[in-house]
């Protein structure tokens, strides 16, 4: 469990200073990542059940596996971007705006973790293997 969380709080802050989407500009990758993020957390906090919890969290993960490559360009574009430095004005704004939906999908994670629900369990398992592949 402890692991499982550590992974998530790791992933977060990649996500934060990594973006995702498709197409457009730097600024609309982190716009759209902002969206998953806020996306997955509105799924978490409704879910009634565990096949809910289980749907919210594959539909995750296959975000996740999509934005990967973006995501890694991203990063290859601005080496820096994890520590923050060397970004342009509007995409430091961005990256700025992504705290509040991070601490969000930080709770939505905590969610799923103390779920006993083989189902979640099961979807949050897949969540973890997709994530070392990201690494």
């Amino acid at each position: 469990m402890k692991k499982i969380l550590g992974m998530f709080l790791g992933l977060a802050l990649v996500l934060v200073f990594a973006g995702c989407g498709g197409g457009g500009s730097d600024a609309d990758v982190i716009k759209a990542q902002k969206q998953a993020m806020d996306d997955f957390s509105a799924s978490m906090e409704k879910a009634g059940d565990g096949a809910q919890m289980a749907a919210a969290i594959d539909g995750f993960r296959e975000t996740l596996e999509e934005i990967a490559p973006q995501a890694k360009a991203l990063q290859e574009k601005y080496p820096g971007m994890k520590e923050g430095k060397d970004l342009p004005e509007d995409l430091q704004k961005e990256i700025e705006g992504l705290e509040a939906s991070a601490m969000k999908m930080m709770g939505a994670m905590m969610k799923a973790a103390q779920s006993e629900d083989p189902q979640v369990q099961a979807a949050m398992q897949k969540l973890q293997e997709a994530m070392q592949k990201m690494q």
